[in-house]
């Protein structure tokens, strides 16, 4: 809720065909973009207009239009600022698919974009010393060559920039821009080449960004309207903020930096440019910020957080009601809020426009994934299978390119388990397919070693509810932060009597059972119990109900000298259980302030994640969750 009472985000409004305050409509004629500055030339002009076009599509997800505006004005492959929106649409196709087999067609954009820049910035700081001549007044080290050695030097600011005539400043601002725009180029070509799994090459391209806009000031000044540095300086000293202390210091050494509180105020400057990428980018890395503190119930300040981005992506579909960006990452916010079907309209919304472009591309193979997996997602966690199980089977054909397919394929077997009539077999067959000509990744692998214990379950409907709580869903109904609680907390005591009843059904009873095993029991009814057991505890954590949380997760977390009997016996199968019990027993005593257990309880839980004395899925992501909660717990140690 906002300050008034209202919810904020606005379907209707999000949905209206208002246009972009920063311009115009992504549909207007050239002439409504506003006068012409008098003292540009012609052909700068032109240049300028075709980019705010191009910036107004991009902004609206009309990315064909865009390229099709930039492609008629022959300035791709010549000016800078085209070409980078040029690459910018090829961004947000991969952003909106999801897909990494459009990578290579976004690093060929890219690198045209960025040594366009480059070459534009070197340009224009070479017009700026012509027209900047130093004046006696501006005082530097004899020896030291030019004092506008980089755009935001301090011989370029403060007194020193009112000292400059008019076409200096018009030159030192389009070296500002230029740089800026370059490093953001950059930072795209490092996350892309990541997502190829070209770590050297992409950690490489984040050292060369930062290079660039390390010395972009703190504070706004005069003559550097874009802010294109601030974003990116600012994305990097917020990002960096969250690593844990060990990889922070291993980053400083290399020359980074990385300041939470400094990243978000630079963040907020770069909101105030007057051009698409600062202002959108800013405001939806400032509110994917807040809303994944926001998924930390341990966290004091997680209704705080979940307020801030509720308003920040507010605050950004009123001014730009046409971004499909927003919209996407309003559609988390809602969600997160426990507003389902206003997230699934946002993104109903969103679809036909985000399919379309992906069809353009004359691919079959492609898919709208990003979109559909999420429609899908909610459908899920609404059980709606059926209609889940509509959007993820495209998503999952063997005619499908998509590299993260077994993550489609686990849901969609998940769902056809856990449909009103189970189609069982289907199930099945989508396991034994599942890996079949796909690069399998770290998470595909865990995927892949939960899922096959569908082949040997007895209730196969429960691996459903496991992959829902793994990746965060069942949160979708946390009253903490939900709009609605108590149909939030009707819905998860529905769900919590389901998984009582399955585990009931397993012969085994628990804590007794979990407890102290017995002799030659069932490992797979043994592995159902501790999953069953697991899950009531975090929806028991969700619903506010901490003493029974802590009853029932103490059952898997025990004392270290216990625990071994139970991880033995499920190590057959899948021993995530406990593991993860202590992490969600940990989150409770942080809950309870009893930060000392909480600390010990994710010391031994992530040790047991990095052990490769047993294997369990979802080891890799257990690890990173217990730092965030170690660094909380530290602060108050």
């Amino acid at each position: 809720m906002l300050a008034d009472g209202s919810s904020g985000v606005s379907v209707d409004a999000a949905k209206a065909d208002t246009g972009v305050p920063r311009s115009q409509d992504a549909g207007a004629d050239d002439s409504s973009s506003g006068a012409p500055d008098p003292d540009l030339d012609p052909a700068t002009a032109e240049t300028n207009a075709v980019e705010q076009r191009a910036a107004r599509h991009l902004s609206a997800g009309e990315l064909s239009k865009a390229d099709e505006v930039l492609e008629a004005s022959g300035k791709t492959k010549s000016h800078y600022g085209c070409a980078a929106r040029y690459a910018m649409a090829n961004v947000l196709r991969q952003i909106l698919a999801g897909d990494r087999n459009l990578s290579d067609a976004c690093l060929d954009r890219l690198n045209i974009a960025e040594e366009l820049c480059s070459a534009a910035a070197s340009e224009a700081q070479r017009r700026f010393s012509d027209a900047a001549a130093p004046p006696k007044s501006l005082s530097f080290l004899p020896g030291r060559g030019s004092p506008f050695s980089h755009p935001w030097s301090s011989s370029t600011s403060g007194k020193n920039f009112a000292k400059f005539s008019p076409v200096a400043r018009r030159e030192l601002a389009e070296w500002r821009r230029a740089t800026g725009m370059q490093a953001l180029m950059l930072l795209f070509r490092a996350v892309v080449l990541f997502s190829k799994h070209a770590q050297i090459k992409g950690a490489l391209t984040l050292r060369s960004t930062w290079l660039l806009v390390r010395s972009a000031p703190q504070k706004p000044v005069e003559g550097d309207p874009a802010q294109f540095a601030q974003l990116v300086r600012g994305v990097f000293l917020l990002m960096l903020s969250n690593l844990p202390p060990f990889l922070q210091k291993v980053f400083s050494l290399i020359g980074f930096e990385s300041d939470k509180e400094a990243g978000l105020e630079q963040l907020a400057q770069a909101l105030q440019s007057q051009e698409f990428e600062p202002s959108t980018l800013g405001t939806i890395v400032l509110a994917l910020h807040h809303l994944l503190l926001s998924q930390q119930e341990y966290n004091d300040d997680v209704r705080q957080h979940m307020a801030t981005a509720h308003q920040t992506i507010s605050e950004e579909l009123s001014r730009d009601p046409q971004s499909v960006l927003s919209k996407l990452v309003a559609s988390h916010i809602l969600r997160r809020r426990g507003e389902l079907e206003a997230a699934m309209s946002l993104l109903d919304d969103i679809a036909p426009l985000v399919m379309s472009e992906i069809a353009a591309l004359g691919r079959p193979d492609i898919h709208a994934y990003r979109i559909q997996y999420d429609r899908a997602t909610l459908h899920m966690v609404c059980f709606r299978f059926d209609t889940s199980i509509e959007l993820l089977e495209p998503l999952a054909s063997p005619e499908s390119s998509f590299g993260a397919k077994v993550l489609a394929t686990a849901m969609l077997s998940s769902c056809y388990a856990m449909k009103a009539d189970p189609d069982f077999s289907r199930a099945l067959e989508l396991v034994n397919a599942m890996g079949q000509d796909v690069d399998l990744g770290r998470m595909d692998r865990s995927i892949m070693l939960k899922q096959t214990t569908l082949q040997r379950r007895a209730h196969r409907q429960l691996l459903g509810f496991e992959l829902l709580y793994i990746f965060g869903h069942l949160k979708c109904y946390s009253p903490v932060v939900g709009k609605d609680r108590e149909a939030n907390l009707a819905w998860l005591a529905a769900r919590r009597a389901e998984i009582l009843a399955i585990a009931r059904d397993t012969g085994l009873e628990a804590p007794r059972d979990l407890l102290r095993v017995p002799p030659g029991a069932n490992p797979i009814a043994l592995e159902e119990l501790a999953a069953c057991t697991l899950i009531i505890g975090h929806i028991s954590a969700l619903s506010g109900d901490l003493s029974a949380a802590e009853a029932g997760l103490d059952a898997l977390a025990r004392p270290k000298d216990a625990d071994e009997a139970l991880i033995a016996a499920l190590a057959a199968s899948d021993a995530y259980a406990p593991p993860w019990a202590m992490y969600e027993l940990a989150a409770v005593k942080m809950r309870q302030k009893d930060y000392l257990t909480a600390k010990n309880l994710l010391e031994r839980s992530q040790k047991l994640a990095k052990s490769s004395k047993r294997p369990f899925s979802f080891n890799h992501m257990l690890a990173f969750k217990c730092a965030g909660g170690l660094r909380e717990c530290k602060k108050h140690l």
